[in-house]
């Protein structure tokens, strides 16, 4: 059950449901003393300030979970049961199931089932894909779904705004975006800077629709080792242009060589605050229907975290809106 901290957030879901989201959306999920009790039993008889300054001095580095929620394992049961749910990107893992769930990749079922095969992987768990993305872009998926859901997928995003519109529009009013996102803090993108206001509007405003030779040479040059614990212990090794110092020529190689075609990369670099600031300026200032209600901070030892985007409603009259959907429009037809 989800702790009390985000029980608005998950309570009946019916005409009132955009409301009670809209109220959800001043809780701040960075720390629940309940919780932290319940789980420590070591704890039990500490108060709610002194459990707080616990998890600051001692329990953050001891691996203690402030939430639920905060770790992908809590995360996943506040996913509805219940209502269409639509899986992005599950290639052959994917965590959604049931006769709800739709899913939406770039590979069609056989490919997904070829490259699994390829890698290893057991290709009967591949599921069958519902949306091939390349031929229906996620804006112009027909269903409406109370629950999206994607991991490790946004980060490649080519136009990120663009992507949060669209899933947007794919949510019920009050429905909502669960998404599991690396921390660039403690993975292979330790070195690369933290995306920006800025890099998610100049994407947006150029269409990108493959990454630019910038993103590639920064990915190929600054690429660090991909190893979460000797990063939180503070060994971060060397970017990759010191020891491979024909990386750079190698990522415009790898550019020119695709011709215009899509060549994978990570595009957004994230913590958890500087996600919840970026979402929250885009929907504060009209941009997108998505605000987050629950972005969870990263755990000891793990390189990825937690957040919940719900659709609310934008201000009626909002300027940025209203120009935002017109410009999705036009550029929809």
């Amino acid at each position: 059950m989800p702790s009390k901290l985000l029980a608005p957030f998950f309570g009946r879901r019916n005409a009132d449901l955009n409301q009670q989201a809209e109220q959800s959306l001043a809780i701040d999920p960075k720390f629940d003393p309940a919780f932290y009790r319940s789980s420590n039993a070591d704890l039990a008889e500490m108060s709610d300030a002194q459990l707080a300054a616990h998890f600051e001095k001692h329990g953050r580095n001891e691996g203690r979970s402030p939430i639920a929620g905060a770790d992908r394992e809590s995360f996943l049961r506040f996913i509805p049961a219940q209502g269409l749910a639509l899986e992005i990107g599950p290639f052959g893992r994917p965590v959604l199931s049931g006769e709800h769930v739709r899913y939406a990749d770039v590979m069609s079922t056989e490919q997904m089932k070829a490259v699994a095969a390829d890698h290893g992987m057991d290709p009967d768990k591949c599921p069958t894909i519902h949306y091939l993305v390349n031929e229906t872009p996620l804006e112009s998926i027909d269903e409406r779904f109370v629950t999206v859901f994607s991991s490790h997928c946004i980060e490649h995003q080519t136009d990120l705004l663009g992507h949060l519109r669209a899933v947007g529009k794919l949510l019920e009013p009050g429905g909502s975006y669960f998404v599991i996102v690396p921390d660039k803090r403690y993975c292979f993108d330790h070195f690369r800077a933290e995306s920006t206001l800025g890099d998610v509007f100049a994407a947006h405003a150029e269409k990108r629709t493959r990454h630019d030779l910038r993103t590639l040479l920064n990915q190929f040059s600054l690429l660090a080792h991909n190893d979460q614990t000797r990063h939180w212990a503070g060994d971060h090794g060397d970017p990759a242009y010191l020891h491979r110092p024909q990386c750079l020529e190698e990522a415009v190689w790898t550019f020119d060589s695709a011709a215009g075609a899509y060549v994978d990369a990570h595009a957004w670099q994230f913590t958890p605050e500087s996600f919840e600031a970026i979402c929250g300026a885009l929907h504060a200032q009209g941009h997108m229907a998505l605000r987050p209600a629950a972005v969870f901070p990263t755990l000891f030892n793990r390189n990825e975290f937690c957040a919940i985007l719900t659709r609310c409603a934008v201000a009626a009259g909002s300027a940025r809106r209203a120009q935002a959907e017109r410009s999705d429009s036009i550029n929809s037809t």
